[in-house]
């Protein structure tokens, strides 16, 4: 081990056992700042010695295909993570000067350095490249990843918008939504959006996000889903989710029921304590002795399969 490996690991040993009972907030927080600042360094050397590690062939040694691989096998890191720092460094050690500065000296995390690399990986005329390089990165310290991410886009717009409309259309051909039934009846939701439709869905959703009242428990995943179906729904009830199925009709929930069932849906009381327990078989007068009640079969919606009593 490399003698500042294990000095770097006795001083995190150090910083653990600092004591911060009775530390004033305002230096707790300025330590805050600091660690940010250490760790986003401590990343990109990280990254450093991958590549070091990748050139000297070290995955290959052991047995790995790349340096990715031998990443996951051996670190904690999982594998879109282990990806962006070989990738991302690669970006910062070839193609962005500027940006690799301002990660080894901490100013940028390194999520800002990824967010740039992907921003800026398919310009090619050096100029353009250099520029935007030195803008993002002195732009970087003032905004998070996400608006780093934006203004990437929006500079590729003025320097090179050919690509950006390529990218823009590259975008709109990965949109995707995939509804996956998983064997317990729950649908399991995966996707893609471009950027357009996302801000239709984000557009509509936003105003109905409040909070009904304090009774209201829902985290916000659960009123984004609820409000989703709401408006679906709406749209559906009126025609205007799409072009009639083959009934004719607008889209429509199909549930298949149980004529028994769909006659009787009436909560079913608790029964009483002093019920069943004590009256004998004969006594019923609607079966016969030791004759079980008949139980409608449970209803089922197409996509979903059967559906409790409570939700029919």
């Amino acid at each position: 081990m490399l003698p500042s490996i294990a000095l770097l690991r006795a001083a995190v040993g150090a910083v653990r056992a600092e004591a911060l009972a009775g530390v004033s907030a305002v230096v707790v927080g300025e330590c805050l700042v600091e660690l940010d600042v250490v760790v986003a360094r401590l990343r990109f050397e990280q990254s450093r010695f991958a590549l070091a590690f990748d050139c000297a062939g070290g995955p290959l040694d052991d047995g790995f295909q790349s340096a990715q691989s031998w990443l996951r096998a051996n670190t904690m890191a999982g594998p879109g993570e282990a990806k962006d720092l070989v990738t991302t460094g690669r970006a910062l050690r070839d193609r962005l000067p500027a940006t690799s500065d301002a990660a080894a000296d901490g100013q940028v995390s390194w999520a800002h350095a990824s967010a740039i690399a992907h921003a800026l990986r398919q310009v090619q005329d050096p100029d353009a490249l250099a520029e935007a390089d030195r803008a993002l990165a002195e732009a970087a310290p003032t905004l998070n990843p996400t608006g780093i991410a934006h203004a990437a886009r929006r500079l590729l717009q003025h320097l090179d918008p050919d690509l950006a409309q390529r990218d823009a259309a590259q975008r709109y051909a990965d949109r995707s939504l995939t509804l996956s039934p998983m064997l317990d009846g729950a649908v399991s939701v995966h996707g893609q959006l471009d950027e357009d439709s996302a801000a239709v869905i984000l557009s509509a959703l936003s105003p109905m996000m409040t909070p009904l009242g304090p009774d209201d428990t829902r985290t916000a995943a659960q009123r984004r889903v609820d409000i989703l179906v709401e408006l679906v729904a709406k749209a559906a009830e009126v025609g205007a989710a799409g072009t009639m199925t083959g009934t004719g009709l607008p889209p429509t929930l199909l549930v298949r029921v149980d004529i028994a069932a769909l006659a009787d849906l009436k909560p079913i009381p608790d029964p009483p304590l002093d019920s069943a327990d004590d009256r004998e078989p004969g006594d019923r007068c609607d079966e016969p002795p030791g004759a079980r009640p008949r139980v409608p079969p449970p209803a089922e919606v197409d996509w979903g399969g059967p559906i409790l009593r409570q939700t029919l």
